[in-house]
């Protein structure tokens, strides 16, 4: 029979006297490796979310676009579309911006903007198409889901509304 006394457990524990080499300081090891680990992976992950994001709100102003751009293109009619501006786990989406006033600069294009990120913008060609709001300016959605009027009752702009 083995009999082992305290000291040398203690001793196969500790490694050394002082515990140096022991739990404390493959603790310390663990917890820089964790610190060198964790910043590069969290960055990683941001940066797919806002891909992510960016490719979600672009799909849904598309789906506003096309909708658009088939009543303007048949003269008159409208819709209404469910649209949902949703943000990731890091990126948030600041604002979308449908038109501007009838022949301003960007009466024909959607701009928005994620947080990290600048303002991008999306043209409407192939028809071009004006948009504007009911009041006449653009029209400025937030994060949310919102069901989205689409309307050319002119047969000249597009008037966006949501409500």
């Amino acid at each position: 029979m083995h009999v082992v006394d305290s000291k040398s457990l203690s001793r196969s524990i500790h490694r050394d006297e002082k515990a140096l080499l022991g739990m404390p300081f493959r603790l310390l090891i663990a917890l820089v490796s964790i610190a060198l680990v964790v910043p590069a992976v969290m960055s990683g992950w941001s940066s797919v979310d806002y891909v992510q994001t960016d490719q979600r709100v672009r799909s849904e102003i598309a789906r506003v676009l096309t909708a658009a751009q088939r009543y303007l293109q048949a003269g008159s009619g409208g819709e209404e579309i469910h649209v949902v501006f949703e943000g990731g786990t890091f990126t948030r989406i600041e604002y979308v911006v449908f038109g501007d006033s009838a022949g301003h600069a960007y009466s024909r294009f959607v701009r928005y903007k994620l947080s990290g990120g600048d303002e991008q913008l999306v043209t409407v060609r192939n028809p071009s198409v004006p948009i504007s709001s009911t009041d006449g300016g653009g029209l400025t959605l937030f994060e949310g889901s919102y069901p989205m009027h689409v309307e050319c009752v002119s047969g000249i702009d597009v008037v966006v509304w949501a409500g």
